[in-house]
């Protein structure tokens, strides 16, 4: 220890007890919080492809995330909470290691130049509001905070290592094995069949013998057949035998749609729906009263109507049998008229 630091402990009365040598189970909490974090940017450097000397890089970016999730000692909250009292911001958070493309400034770059540099992101620089890259070509660090995050690429990984990305392009469709063309191959036995009778050996067929000998010409026109080879066909010369080809099936041609079924009912005429029923009375005549509405319609075209009979005036609604619903609707409707102010009475000119 320094004497700085002796010095620091002796003024604030901080009491200094070493552990024994070789005994790293006396210091647990620490050793463990040292061996979590080593196994963590273990796996982060591997994951990544990126060398060692970027430890320092990772080990930084892994204890800034560790310290905005819940661990063991503090199952309900978080470090950054217990310390800032307010809930940490997890929205910038990248997959270390992943391709970045950064945007160059314009004051570097001009207008025919790439607007953007491809980088490898590396961590969360302190005292600034955006990230930390790494550039492979100038193999130089810089801090943006305008990029776009390729977090499925790696580009320190090799290509055996490198995981596939997934391509949109089709396909080819699968070949299916072509059949044999001298048979089906044979099939072994896999037992299961104790239990039938054995099937009678089958004799192999054998192949057709053909005759190493020359084979006799056919006689020119004019020439007398000669009588000893009278009972002997003419022999044709025999070439090698070609492959055979597999027949394939024929073609079928096309065969025309059959003709749409048409349904042989007849259709109803259309009703007319905006015909309604008109009273054959004058409702001018005081003597009639609403009890015509049984009388006889005639359809006639009505337009913005609506079923049912109303009455053309106030003397007729007085003289209908339901003259009392009638008066209390209108004085209701001239209350809400008046209630509303719709009008406002003056002296005439």
């Amino acid at each position: 220890m320094s004497k700085k630091f002796l010095q620091f402990t002796a003024q604030h009365g901080i009491h200094k007890r070493h552990s024994t040598r070789n005994r790293p189970q006396q210091n647990n909490l620490a050793e463990r919080a040292n061996r979590t974090i080593g196994n963590h940017i273990t796996a982060m450097l591997a994951e990544s492809g990126l060398p060692f000397s970027f430890w320092g890089h990772c080990i930084t970016s892994m204890v800034h995330v560790w310290n905005c999730f819940p661990i063991a000692s503090l199952p309900s909250t978080t470090p950054f909470k217990a310390f800032y009292k307010r809930k940490p911001d997890v929205s910038y958070f990248r997959v270390w290691g992943c391709t970045a493309y950064v945007h160059i400034q314009k004051n570097k770059c001009n207008s025919l130049q790439p607007h953007a540099e491809t980088c490898v992101f590396i961590g969360y620089p302190t005292g600034y509001k955006g990230w930390l890259f790494y550039n492979p070509t100038t193999c130089q660090t810089c801090i943006s905070e305008q990029a776009k995050f390729d977090e499925r690429y790696f580009p320190c990984l090799s290509g055996s290592k490198q995981g596939s990305v997934p391509s949109f392009a089709l396909s080819a469709p699968p070949t299916t094995p072509t059949p044999s063309l001298l048979g089906p191959p044979p099939l072994s036995d896999e037992g299961g069949d104790d239990d039938l009778p054995p099937k009678p050996p089958v004799e192999p067929k054998s192949a057709p013998v053909t005759s190493k000998t020359s084979p006799k010409v056919l006689p020119q026109v004019g020439d007398a057949p000669d009588e000893s080879d009278d009972d002997l066909p003419y022999a044709i010369p025999i070439g090698p035998e070609l492959p055979r080809t597999p027949s394939r099936a024929p073609i079928p041609l096309l065969q025309p749609p059959p003709p749409p079924r048409r349904s042989s009912r007849n259709p109803a005429p259309r009703r007319a729906y905006w015909l309604l029923g008109k009273p054959l009375f004058n409702p001018s005549n005081e003597q009639d009263d609403a009890n015509h509405a049984d009388a006889e319609f005639q359809p006639v075209e009505f337009a913005n109507s609506v079923s049912g009979l109303d009455l053309c005036n106030y003397k007729i609604a007085m003289s209908a049998p339901d003259t009392d619903r009638w008066r209390e609707a209108c004085n209701t409707e001239i209350l809400t008229l008046i209630a509303n102010g719709t009008w406002e009475l003056v002296e005439l000119p």
